[in-house]
């Protein structure tokens, strides 16, 4: 939960306490001596309204411990969950892998979406983007910022699609926010999955790589050349060989 979540509670907690603040005063007259009484009521009726307000409002994310093996299992979940997605509602569905600006990597459940309009690649009118939006009712997961999802040159950008018959599909991804999760970081226009963004080829194989042996390597080329791909089983919606 950050940035709007974190908007919300302020601005709910506020209102709130000055809520309570005018209660207090107005069962003071009220109350005369009786006010000591009262008064941890309306302190234990605070501690609820901010209690409902977290669980109410918190955007749910899914974190994982940072290490390789976690981050291997996390994804093979993610992808077999999308693949079967696909086949439930009988459209293309994926996972998208991103960065946060502060190196966070995030992976979110994705679906096709059918109402909104299809665009044109930038450099190919012929070529057809398809519109794709975060999932309702799925959490989205952090690695943290040690591990780190990449396609083949080496951009944090990652969509896995998998169609309806359980197949990997090779087509563009536009993202587009999805507008029943508008205010909810990281999906809303501000965050991660909220931005248009055309003319990303979806990924029949990827890298994962921790961050520390990235920043430590002197040829960055070479540390990505060198690094052994992710390919998936499709027929399981499973990663490895």
């Amino acid at each position: 939960m950050e940035e709007e979540g974190i908007k919300i509670i302020v601005v709910t907690l506020a209102v709130a306490i000055g809520t309570i603040f005018v209660l207090v005063k107005v069962l003071e007259r009220w109350a005369g001596g009786r006010g000591s009484v009262i008064m941890p009521l309306l302190v234990l009726a605070l501690v609820g309204i901010i209690a409902y307000m977290y669980f109410g409002t918190a955007l749910r994310v899914t974190r994982t411990s940072g290490k390789m093996e976690d981050a291997k299992r996390t994804i093979n979940s993610l992808l077999k969950t999308a693949r079967a997605l696909a086949d439930k509602h009988y459209c293309c569905a994926g996972v998208r892998f991103q960065q946060a600006e502060n190196g966070e990597q995030y992976a979110i459940l994705i679906i096709q979406e059918p109402n909104l309009p299809h665009a044109a690649h930038p450099n190919d009118p012929n070529c057809i983007c398809f519109p794709f939006v975060a999932m309702e009712g799925r959490q989205p997961v952090s690695f943290g910022s040690k591990i780190a999802i990449a396609s083949a040159d080496s951009v944090n950008k990652v969509s896995i699609i998998f169609s309806p018959a359980g197949t990997l599909s090779k087509r563009w991804v536009m993202m587009k926010a999805n507008s029943n999760l508008a205010n909810a970081w990281p999906y809303g226009s501000s965050g991660l999955f909220g931005e248009e963004t055309v003319g990303y080829l979806s990924n029949m194989s990827f890298v994962i790589y921790e961050t520390e042996k990235l920043e430590a390597a002197e040829n960055k080329e070479e540390f990505f050349r060198r690094l052994n791909r992710v390919f998936i089983k499709p027929e399981v919606g499973a990663i490895f060989r």
